[in-house]
């Protein structure tokens, strides 16, 4: 019981409910390379010595950030964390009771200038993608995104007015931003206002040109497809609000 406490206490916004998390870690019989699975990656670590902490350090954070492991029932050390959106190439170094390494379990390295071994991770954007918004049991539209934290975010698009004050996400997890509209049915443009700059969405391939020349994100809604594509479409954005 305390194990599931620590192995789900960080991901309360993620794809992945907090049961599975729990589950998929206890599955680590031995440690391997990390794994992603929908939006979270698995970093496993298994010492042949009696390890009592180990952690990571990401470099996209500055590696100012200590994520602690939780070590399951075979002895293997599980942390699950949040594929950052914002980051393609993840960089990381493992902390094991204090003295930094590299993960040695991912062949992929890199060396810097100081001759400092560092643990390299490509995200594969195909695999992980999903579509924003999704609908909630209860009919509203859930829109996610992740990133660094500390951060203001505000969802701006026609459902609202283009107001960038008015819909503003609540940091849910560490980087994990979220909020939840009840919208009319149509398609509807929007973009992400992060500290002040205009961002499309991460998590939806699909754009439009608005009447003032404006590439927005943009959606159908009730959701018609798991995916959206790619190609650019030109039509005017419905003018609907939640």
């Amino acid at each position: 019981m305390a194990f599931a406490l620590l192995f789900c206490a960080g991901i309360q916004a993620s794809a992945l409910d907090g049961i599975y998390l729990d589950l998929k870690a206890m599955t680590y019989t031995e440690a391997r390379a990390p794994e992603i699975v929908d939006d979270i990656i698995f970093f496993t670590y298994q010492s042949e010595t009696s390890a009592r902490h180990v952690a990571v350090r990401f470099a996209h954070e500055g590696f100012s950030i200590l994520h602690s492991y939780a070590r399951n029932e075979y002895g293997v050390f599980v942390l699950d964390y949040p594929v950052p959106e914002e980051t393609s190439v993840l960089r990381y170094r493992i902390v094991v009771d204090g003295l930094w390494m590299r993960d040695p379990k991912n062949p992929s390295m890199e060396t810097d200038r100081m001759g400092e071994e560092f643990s390299v991770l490509e995200i594969g954007r195909q695999d992980l993608f999903k579509a924003n918004p999704r609908m909630q049991k209860d009919g509203s539209a859930l829109f996610t995104f992740r990133g660094s934290a500390g951060k203001d975010i505000a969802l701006v698009g026609d459902f609202n007015n283009w107001d960038p004050f008015l819909d503003r996400l609540n940091e849910t997890e560490d980087g994990v931003y979220e909020i939840s509209l009840r919208l009319r049915a149509g398609t509807h443009g929007y973009y992400f206002l992060i500290d002040g700059d205009r961002r499309l969405d991460p998590r939806n391939y699909e754009t439009m040109e608005t009447g003032d020349g404006l590439v927005v994100s943009v959606f159908s809604w009730p959701p018609v497809r798991e995916t959206a594509p790619t190609a650019v479409s030109r039509a005017k954005p419905s003018t609907g609000h939640h």
